[in-house]
């Protein structure tokens, strides 16, 4: 399983405590869910011979106002200490108490974890703090503050945006791991002159998504694409969609598969 290989080649000890940040595993949406459930899953089926370890999870939380004032007080320094190879001591002091505040005792479940994983998911876009340079602030901590190994996983990675691509990208420069999970990331990463990223396929994929595992073979030796959506589509945009699903399949010749949650 390339999941436990990559965990094998890079953390063949077992932590005592780990930490899930960005955990999606209570969203209503199914591939959020999976994503967090089957990372779970791998983790436990690889150190299943060793002693437990305890696993806490810190989610993405809903906007709050904080969302808005963190930026227009600290956005400037917050940029300086995202890009600064060797923070100083009040960048790191700075930078906790936002993380501090922002997630409280959620705070206190990352800085008790030997290791750290972050699964952001695709969410680092560069187009809006909220969803962006928010999310960076707990893996940065980790690493540069509490000294903690931090994994990033089940991630897609680019940015719409030059000045937060230049963040993301000194951030990453620091990261112990980099599993992106599909190649578009991870060429744009290599692009950039990330050159310790590797392609790793998100954890939803393990997950069997029917009761007995009939789907799968219904679509033995069948080559296909699956078709789904993480928000809600627009009226006007699903005629569209379904358009590019019969321009994909006409082109390819690959069977499309609607995957939804009910």
């Amino acid at each position: 399983m390339v999941h436990s290989a990559h965990i094998h080649g890079s953390l063949a000890t077992p932590p005592d405590r780990v930490c899930i940040l960005n955990f999606t595993g209570e969203r209503q949406n199914w591939g959020c869910r999976a994503t967090s459930w089957e990372l779970v899953r791998v983790l436990n089926r690889h150190w299943q011979e060793a002693e437990p370890f305890a696993l806490e999870t810190i989610p993405l939380l809903p906007h709050h106002a904080l969302d808005l004032r963190i930026p227009e007080e600290h956005g400037t320094a917050m940029r300086d200490a995202f890009l600064a190879p060797l923070p100083s001591t009040d960048q790191r002091e700075l930078m906790a108490s936002l993380a501090r505040s922002r997630y409280g005792d959620l705070f206190d479940r990352m800085a008790r974890a030997d290791l750290v994983l972050f699964q952001g998911e695709g969410t680092m876009t560069g187009t809006d703090f909220l969803r962006a340079e928010r999310l960076l602030l707990l893996p940065w901590v980790a690493q540069h503050v509490l000294r903690k190994p931090v994994i990033w996983v089940n991630q897609t990675l680019f940015s719409a945006d030059i000045a937060f691509g230049q963040v993301l990208l000194a951030v990453l420069a620091g990261v112990e791991q980099v599993w992106v999970r599909e190649p578009a990331s991870l060429h744009w990463l290599q692009r950039h002159g990330c050159r310790h990223a590797r392609l790793v396929p998100d954890t939803a994929f393990l997950a069997d998504p029917t009761e007995h595992g009939s789907l799968f073979a219904e679509l033995a030796g069948r080559d296909y694409f699956c078709v789904t959506g993480s928000a809600a589509l627009l009226g006007e945009a699903l005629p569209r969609m379904l358009d590019a699903v019969r321009m994909i399949a006409e082109r390819t010749g690959l069977l499309p598969v609607f995957a939804c949650s009910v």
